[in-house]
């Protein structure tokens, strides 16, 4: 009869050979048997992890030295599995099984525990049944206690004395050497967080890598991949619910030793690759924080803009903040602060752009340029109706300011057409009306365009 494999994950980084640290040998796994009770080892795990933005996969080797491989989680581990993940690659097996291993207090059943009460000495009494925790004192009396008043002659779990999942593989016969168990995560992450810099009217853009562990687990990571993209996951992912804990940040780069440089690993059908040159250490309930990139800018513009939908109705108000830049390289999605002359004017999102493509965004309204959008009815038909639309800008400030206006119209059968002075500021793009203009310093200025719209 073949002996099965325990491997205890969280048992999973020894101090010693890589392989005989991930598994051991042990007899057939009883209920009441139980994972290793040291901290250490419980909280330690070796691994190589492909961290993407919202979940990570999970890629721990393991050896096949008998017929059945147990596979003893962690409650950290187990904590936001995601269902349908969990795969054994490189040894064949017939079946696997993920039950609930029986609870470490159950294993004492029998056994004599010391109970300590307010006011009166320890003494030692019987654990009798460990459901609901019944002992039996020195008098044969029985009772029920405070389970936290006992105290155990082994070490209990760090998990607590709650049962523990269990997932069993049973190998076949031609399954030997190393194998790969794999899962994915929602516990581990990672996000890139940008800065745009701009002195003197100078931009530099930085990056950084924001590695997230939600896990009560250290991670001693061989191999890691940084992935960014649309990667979508079914929505009913859990296997265990998972409870969320807060993150300390861990930004000081002693708290990733040897983690090295990230370097580009191209593109995989949309999603963009990069990896660590070196192995790091992932600290439990921590977001270690990593330099990323410094990508060259180019076609750094600030201005005053206004993005809107084409309407019938007059309106009043203030242009907003705008700013567009390019990348020498892709950039992952990732919230972005801008920093203009060492003070912040603000904070967006950026999603995923290729290389040489524009990143456009505001940042808040611009009080100082203001306009007056006036709109009057030229003539409505069955088939069509005209309007004349005016735009009537004024800028506060001591130095011209570029502006750009966007009005989509939501029709790639409307016409267009300029009328008066600057009608060259005026431009027809798709089913959108570009006004973009440079507005003097304490001026005003009165553009005027046409707007024809098809009823039928």
């Amino acid at each position: 009869m073949n002996k099965p494999m325990t491997v205890a994950l969280a048992a999973a980084l020894l101090l010693g050979g890589a392989a005989q640290a991930q598994t051991r040998l042990a007899a057939p796994v009883p209920a009441s048997s139980t994972p290793p009770s040291s901290a250490s080892a419980e909280r330690t795990l070796q691994a190589d992890l492909r961290l993407y933005q919202d979940f990570a996969e999970v890629r721990q080797p393991v050896t096949a030295q008998g017929g059945t491989l147990a596979v003893v989680w962690p409650q950290s581990a187990w904590s936001g599995l995601i269902r349908d993940s969990l795969d054994l690659e490189g040894l064949p097996y017939t079946r696997a099984v993920h039950a609930t291993q029986a609870n470490w207090l159950e294993s004492m059943e029998g056994r004599e525990v010391v109970l300590h009460e307010d006011g009166q000495a320890p003494q030692t009494v019987t654990l009798v049944r460990s459901r609901d925790v019944l002992i039996r004192d020195a008098q044969g009396l029985y009772r029920r206690v405070d389970p936290t008043r006992l105290a155990f002659p082994e070490l209990p779990p760090e998990s607590g004395y709650g049962a523990l999942p269990v997932s069993t593989f049973d190998l076949t016969s031609q399954a030997s050497g190393t194998g790969t168990l794999s899962y994915l995560t929602r516990s581990l992450g990672w996000t890139p967080r940008y800065t745009l810099r701009v002195q003197g009217g100078k931009p530099t853009l930085e990056a950084l890598a924001d590695v997230t562990n939600g896990t009560e687990l250290n991670y001693r990571v061989g191999q890691t991949e940084l992935l960014a993209g649309d990667v979508n996951l079914n929505r009913d992912y859990e296997m265990y619910r998972a409870v969320p804990t807060a993150a300390n940040f861990a930004a000081d780069a002693q708290s990733a030793p040897g983690a090295g440089k990230i370097a580009q690993q191209g593109s995989l059908n949309g999603i963009y690759r990069y990896a660590l040159t070196e192995a790091f250490a992932l600290p439990a309930n921590s977001t270690v924080t990593l330099p990323f990139m410094t990508p060259a800018v180019k076609d750094f513009e600030a201005y005053a803009g206004l993005k809107r939908g084409f309407s019938e109705q007059s309106d009043r108000g203030v242009l907003n903040r705008f700013y567009r830049f390019k990348a020498d390289r892709a950039l992952p999605g990732g919230s972005l602060t801008v920093r203009e002359d060492g003070r912040v004017t603000g904070q967006t999102r950026v999603q995923e752009t290729a290389a040489g493509q524009a990143v456009d965004f505001a940042l808040g309204r611009d009080p100082d340029v203001s306009y007056v959008r006036s709109v009057r009815a030229v003539s409505r038909t069955a088939r069509s109706a005209v309007f004349q639309v005016t735009y009537t800008l004024e800028n506060s400030k001591k130095q011209p300011v570029k502006v750009e206006i966007t009005e989509m119209l939501y029709n790639d059968r409307a016409e267009v057409k300029a009328e008066g002075a600057g009608s060259g500021d005026v431009r027809r793009e798709g089913s959108d009306v570009n006004l973009a203009l440079t507005l003097p310093a304490g001026g005003k200025v009165t553009r005027t365009f046409t707007v024809t719209l098809p009823l039928q």
